[in-house]
């Protein structure tokens, strides 16, 4: 990483790393990459997801660390997963029917379940388990959207 000090009305130091430069010259930072050309691709929730670029798996740490498991930057709708996160703009990853995806079909989306999008195997305090219906951590016993009916 390079690190440059600014001066002005302020001082500090700013790290330039992990950025994607399009027809430019980097700015400095060994770890950013420069396009020789870049397209959007609309999909499922909007405009904004890759082509196929040199900006997957170029970020900073997993996509998991980041919170990003349950998220995608490509039209394909592949989860980021524990992979090294891809640099720009993520969406939440959906089926084929633009719904945010449900490995469990509990009718709670992974993401929500998982809310510090981790991915990990065990939920973390406040979570229920993205990836198996049965989640034996909440007071009924069970996973899954619950619905009761006011007999009379």
């Amino acid at each position: 990483m390079s690190t440059n000090s600014q001066t002005g009305t302020g001082t500090g130091n700013i790290t330039k790393s992990h950025n994607a430069y399009e027809s430019a010259t980097s700015f400095g930072g060994v770890t950013n990459v420069t396009l020789s050309g870049f397209t959007f691709a609309g999909s499922k929730l909007g405009p904004w997801y890759q082509s196929p670029t040199n900006l997957s798996n170029v970020g900073s740490r997993t996509a998991a660390n980041a919170g990003l498991y349950h998220h995608t930057t490509v039209t394909a709708q592949t989860k980021e997963g524990s992979s090294v996160v891809d640099v720009g703009f993520h969406y939440v990853a959906t089926d084929s029917n633009g719904l945010p995806l449900d490995a469990d079909s509990d009718g709670i989306p992974d993401y929500l379940e998982d809310r510090n999008g981790n991915g990990s195997g065990t939920p973390d305090s406040g979570e229920t388990d993205w990836d198996n219906g049965y989640n034996s951590g909440n007071s009924l016993g069970s996973g899954g959207l619950f619905v009761f009916t006011l007999l009379r």
